[in-house]
Parts: C-alpha cells; structure tokens; sequence
C-alpha cells in the first residue's frame, strides 16, 4: 500500500525529477511548486513518486507540471492518484487544471484521460512545441 503525503520542500521532487526524467528540474518545478509524494512504507525514506503543480489564481488555473515514478514501482496505479490529490487541490481552490505531455508518453495520456482530462488548443500554448498535446479538465 502507498500512501500519498504533501510535502513543504522540494529537494527530493527535483532529485527524483533529474533522476527519474533525466532533465533539468528547474525548467519543469518552479519554487513555488506544491508538491506531492508516494512512500510504499509510512516509514521508508525512499519516494517512490512525486508530483507537483503550479496555482495561478489570477489566471483561475492549476498548472500539473511535473510526475515521475520510480520503475520498481510503476504499474500500481500512482501516477493516477499523484493526478487525483492535484486535482483535489486545483478543485479547492477554484482553479481549472491544465497540463500538457509529449505526444508519444502513452501512459500519461491514458491516465489523464482515465482523470477526466480533454485535449485542447491553449490560447497561447507555453510549449511552443509541435510535438505535445495539452490537457484541461473542466
């Protein structure tokens, strides 16, 4: 069983991100980032995900920036739920969630289809890259 904790820092989110997705943190996690982590064992030190996102409440929304999973670990249904308590959050707090994935991360797409997400054309898309597909959820 994994339990789902908030967390008040960011140093293990940018090192599971650098380890996990192989890029540089700070282009993906801003410092005032929320963050979110998965622990297998209300004891163990070792993250086993983390996911993290970003408020604009003069925009109205909530940025999903950033989820990673460790390999052992995946499979258990993580990155859905790490998706589920941000939107729990975004909901709270009156924001619309939005994201976005590469086009090829099939596993992500599913899963933020399973949540409930759309694919849609942003107004000003943030990525400026024709390979990605970007999600809200109404």
């Amino acid at each position: 069983m994994y339990e789902i904790r908030r967390s008040k820092g960011l140093n293990f989110a940018m090192a599971l991100h650098r380890e996990l997705i192989g890029t540089d943190p700070y282009k993906d996690i801003s410092l005032k980032s929320n963050v979110w982590y998965a622990k297998k064992h209300r004891y163990s030190l070792v993250p086993s995900a983390y996911a993290t996102s970003l408020d604009s409440i003069r925009d109205g929304w909530s940025y999903l920036n950033s989820c990673g999973v460790r390999v052992a670990d995946r499979g258990q249904g993580l990155q859905k739920r790490l998706i589920r308590v941000r939107l729990r959050h975004a909901k709270a707090k009156g924001l619309t969630p939005i994201t976005y994935t590469l086009a090829d991360n099939c596993h992500s797409i599913n899963n933020l289809i399973a949540c409930g997400f759309k694919a849609y054309n942003p107004a000003f898309p943030w990525v400026g890259d024709s390979n990605v597909v970007y999600w809200i959820k109404h």
